[in-house]
């Protein structure tokens, strides 16, 4: 849904309305981020802000500037470390159900669920697979629970706009990881 000025069709979203992941407005144009990677770019096109171009595909996040358009996308190295030999949790009993706001500045909200009761842990990964901090949350009851991750490393440092890869972790389970992207 979109609504305001429309004198160069900015709020007529056009058809297929439906799958958008994020979006973004310029001065006289708005762009969808669908959830298959692609951006649907809509309204004034004076200087080619519309025209996305080829392969409009694997993108994570969109911004619109005055006369201009960005689409971030994802880089192709997305592993993540692996647990030590022997420390491979027995148990996946952590869910990371949502981050919201994703993309985010400067923090995002990550809701979760617990099937057993323990401390958990926040890991924080770059593209590149390497730990860039971890983050102590505290002890959880089985349930629906919320923790921030405040888009900085285990020094405390603020990390620069990018892809990050989040992980919640227990002594016997740990999530699957989901991709955190931070737009500074």
């Amino acid at each position: 849904m979109a609504w305001g000025r429309n004198n160069k069709d900015q709020c007529t979203v056009p058809e297929p309305n439906g799958g958008f992941i994020a979006v973004a407005g310029g001065a006289e144009h708005s762009l969808g981020l669908k959830s298959d990677g692609t951006i649907l770019v809509w309204g004034n096109n004076f200087s080619g802000q519309c025209n996305v171009p080829e392969p409009n595909e694997g993108f994570i996040a969109v911004a619109g500037g005055m006369s201009h358009s960005l689409g971030l996308k994802s880089p192709s190295v997305t592993a993540v470390e692996e647990p030590e030999p022997g420390n491979t949790p027995r148990v996946v009993s952590i869910a990371i159900r949502s981050l919201s706001p994703n993309p985010f500045n400067p923090l995002t909200e990550i809701s979760f669920e617990t099937l057993v009761s323990g401390c958990i842990t926040l890991d924080i990964y770059d593209v590149s697979g390497r730990r860039i901090g971890t983050v102590a949350l505290g002890s959880f009851e089985p349930g629906l629970h919320r923790a921030v991750w405040d888009g900085r490393d285990g020094s405390g440092e603020i990390v620069s706009s990018g892809v990050y890869f989040l992980r919640l972790r227990s002594a016997v389970a740990e999530s699957q990881t989901v991709k955190a992207v931070l737009i500074r």
